[in-house]
């Protein structure tokens, strides 16, 4: 995972993550900017978040998914509470 790889080697000071909202809808985003787009299903935007978090290697990064186009919000330090995070995301997808 790519994002992960570079967020690794940066070590951020700070790292969020938000979700494309489509106030006008899919067609309307694909009529103004064309090309394919597909659309992620909420279980597939948490299982993204979760491999995200999951193979991350980061040492005092403050962590944020708390914007109102999140539909998990979570806050944490990383890597300290990286497996209360994942276990949040897990108990969402209800794999726990």
């Amino acid at each position: 995972m790519n994002s992960a790889k570079i967020l690794d080697r940066i070590q951020p000071r700070f790292f969020s993550t938000l979700v494309l909202m489509l106030p006008f809808g899919i067609d309307a985003y694909k009529e103004k900017f064309g090309g394919t787009y597909i659309h992620m299903d909420v279980p597939d935007l948490l299982k993204e978040l979760e491999l995200l978090i999951k193979n991350t290697r980061l040492e005092r990064t403050i962590f944020r998914s708390n914007h109102i186009s999140n539909f998990l919000p979570l806050k944490g330090v990383l890597s300290r509470d990286k497996e209360k995070l994942l276990e949040t995301i897990r108990m969402s997808r209800g794999i726990l």
